[in-house]
């Protein structure tokens, strides 16, 4: 019998720890690590396996994004604190 799934209710495209960390060019370590710390990507567990939902870990690997602007503002704002400070 054939599975009726509608678009709203589609199974998203899950990753493993392996193919997770190849897209994002980490170890499989370090995502293991992250998942420990809850820092990482958000993930799913099924028993034993860990799975990725796919748009979740991109959205993940975006909001990781620094900007020379982020860096740059952050740099700047720390070095007026410290001056105040002196």
């Amino acid at each position: 019998m054939p599975l009726n799934v509608r678009a709203e209710h589609a199974i998203p495209k899950m990753l493993t720890t392996r193919e997770a960390a190849e897209i994002t060019n980490v170890s499989t370590q370090f995502l293991e690590k992250m998942r420990y710390d809850g820092s990482g990507p958000s993930y799913m567990k099924f028993g034993r396996a860990v799975r990725y939902p796919f748009a979740d870990l991109l959205a993940w690997f975006e909001r990781s994004r620094v900007g020379v602007a982020d860096v740059f503002s952050s740099t700047i704002s720390s070095g007026v604190a410290a001056e105040r400070h002196v």
